[in-house]
């Protein structure tokens, strides 16, 4: 085989260049399913199968990679695979609630997030010791079942959603996503994945990487 090509990650038989994932058969039938789920509000494998009257082997491997490309949600404990839908937000645009049932405001939070996001000042990505990390207050949220098995299915398949937090008095605080905090908490975690936003300083940091450009805001719907 030329080294300039290789298999398709999805049939595993139609030889691509390396530069791509999947050969085009298979991307249009990806597109296809990400339609009619769509339309459906959800898929199985069962269902896909019988769309294309492919091997269960190979409708395994599509909704894998729809998985893995975050199309889908990974499947309910009915097996059903809903569509991950994401969209990109402008921060003009995010409108949140404080206080009462939802988390109280962190000023300074919200003040770095707007300057990091618009390059005024900088942002890291690093691993840091729970230990270091400080919630904002003692906010607990009522978080749903459905995020919480979300999130679970993430953690295994090895895709560590990462936190917000910025430096003070040698810690860092957290205060925006208690959910996603306490199920690490709680789940036995010992680092956290983490967008700093400022400058790290303090011991509890390690695999540190930037300066970095903040990703893209997305909503996801689950």
């Amino acid at each position: 085989m030329n080294n300039n090509t290789t298999f398709c990650v999805v049939c595993k038989t139609s030889k691509i260049n390396e530069s791509d994932n999947i050969c085009a058969d298979c991307l249009i039938q990806i597109k296809d399913l990400e339609e009619s789920v769509k339309k459906a509000g959800y898929t199985t494998w069962p269902i896909i199968h019988e769309e294309l009257r492919v091997s269960y082997a190979s409708v395994i491997r599509k909704l894998d990679y729809m998985v893995k490309k975050k199309i889908l949600l990974p499947p309910d404990k009915n097996g059903k695979y809903f569509p991950a839908i994401k969209t990109n937000i402008k921060l003009s645009d995010i409108k949140v609630k404080f206080g009462g049932k939802n988390p109280p405001k962190d000023k300074k939070c919200i003040e770095l997030f707007m300057k990091a996001h618009q390059g005024q000042i900088p942002a890291y990505w690093g691993m840091i010791d729970i230990e270091g990390i400080k919630p904002f207050s003692n906010y607990r949220p009522e978080t749903s079942q459905a995020f919480i098995d979300n999130i679970h299915q993430k953690l295994k398949s090895g895709d560590l959603p990462s936190l917000y937090v910025y430096p003070e008095n040698k810690l860092f605080i957290m205060s925006d996503d208690y959910n996603l905090y306490y199920i690490y908490l709680y789940s036995g975690y010992k680092k956290l994945p983490c967008f700093i936003l400022g400058e790290p300083t303090g011991k509890y940091i390690s695999d540190l990487t930037g300066p970095i450009k903040l990703p893209k805001l997305e909503a996801e719907v689950i």
